[in-house]
């Protein structure tokens, strides 16, 4: 009835719910103060963000991990608001009937990400580039590196969510600078623009570790990128570019994503052709450590943050704990049977502009989301492991 419809206004208005997230949330029994509260309150810290509308929570003392919350009713407020943050930030049903574009559909994340929009009811279709085809799923062929087809794309559309993981030179080898700016650069500066006057569309584009390059210490958002590579240097650009845009947008910088639909030269699925055909593999010394996040753990957070209330412009999307390189492949060897003494550490050298950080932080991913990723590498491995195994049986 009509209280819905101003309950949903308010939401929007005053909340900053996406559009079409909040015609889904069932709000009769929330007030909004309440949802106020969710959206600035920290989930880890346990205290509020600003006191402008009702004040910090009964205490502002920040606990320990293993150290209990204070008092009773503290804990049930705390457990109240974030029911009602989950509500704003997770609902991934509220993806059903959105119309969405996924740009890049054909990538390895693209794809994953294009199966779970269908999978959550939303109405999409995936951009892959010419000449190139995804069975099953509606597409369309563009040119994204061509700024007039992009616009074209883009014009006269309803679009509740766009979602870029069009990208050039994730692998060293594709070093092209006209090509990596091109569309690491030049496209999400075209679709901020394109999309910098329509606030009912939330672009969600994906960024990249190598973005921070030779940054050292934790790696926060305020972190001083230094990139080191041409690819490294274009995606900050296109990052930069969303950023001072000022559109609905938020940019999701991915670290080290594995999973099923990696391409063949890409760590993992080198290790599991070693194991099927009995033969060594040649490896670096594997001291590098990486923030391994699983695939299905990274279209989750991508999907959380585009129905999220009011995301921060850029969040890291990591599980927000290292692994050195060559303790994976321990892993790895040990979950599908691939003998020690064929991982070779240290047969081949490592490229001069390798990461080198200390630990990712994905505060602002938790305080966005109410959630991180929390798939193991050993059941990540596990995983991709038997989905490889059915699709070579199929």
């Amino acid at each position: 009835g009509n209280g819905r419809h101003k309950a949903r206004s308010n939401l929007i208005a005053n909340v900053g719910v996406p559009i079409g997230v909040a015609k889904n949330i069932r709000v009769e029994s929330l007030k909004l103060i309440d949802l106020k509260r969710a959206l600035l309150y920290d989930a880890e810290s346990r205290i509020m963000l600003s006191d402008d509308i009702g004040g910090k929570m009964e205490s502002e003392h920040k606990p320990r991990r293993d150290e209990q919350p204070p008092t009773d009713s503290f804990s049930l407020d705390h457990e109240y608001v974030l029911r009602v943050q989950r509500m704003l930030t997770q609902d991934l049903n509220s993806l059903r009937d959105q119309n969405a574009l996924v740009l890049g559909a054909r990538g390895f994340i693209g794809q994953h990400v294009l199966r779970a929009l269908v999978s959550h009811g939303a109405s999409v279709l995936g951009i892959v580039r010419p000449a190139t085809s995804l069975p099953d799923y509606q597409t369309l062929e563009v040119d994204l590196s061509n700024t007039d087809a992009v616009r074209a794309l883009l014009a006269h559309r309803n679009l509740d969510f766009v979602f870029n993981l069009a990208s050039f030179g994730v692998n060293p080898a594709d070093c092209n600078e006209d090509e990596s700016r091109a569309l690491n650069a030049t496209l999400p500066q075209c679709l901020a623009e394109c999309l910098r006057n329509s606030p009912q569309t939330r672009l969600i584009h994906v960024g990249s570790a190598a973005e921070y390059g030779n940054a050292t210490g934790d790696l926060s958002e305020t972190t001083t990128c230094q990139p080191t590579t041409v690819y490294g240097r274009t995606k900050l650009e296109g990052t930069e570019f969303i950023l001072k845009a000022r559109a609905n947008a938020v940019v999701a910088r991915l670290f080290t994503v594995y999973g099923a639909g990696e391409r063949d030269g890409r760590l993992l699925p080198a290790l599991f052709r070693a194991c099927e055909e009995g033969t060594p593999i040649d490896l670096t010394e594997g001291r590098q450590e990486r923030d391994f996040t699983h695939v299905d753990d990274v279209v989750e957070g991508i999907l959380r943050l585009a129905i999220s209330a009011n995301p921060p412009g850029l969040v890291n999307l990591a599980t927000g704990k290292l692994l050195a390189v060559r303790n994976f492949c321990r892993q790895a060897a040990d979950i599908i049977g691939l003998q020690e003494e064929h991982l070779r550490f240290g047969a081949k050298a490592g490229r001069d502009d390798e990461m080198n950080h200390d630990p990712v932080s994905n505060a602002q991913l938790l305080s966005a989301t109410a959630w991180k990723p929390d798939i193991s590498v050993d059941d990540g491995i596990k995983q991709t492991w038997k989905a490889r195994l059915r699709s070579r049986d199929s």
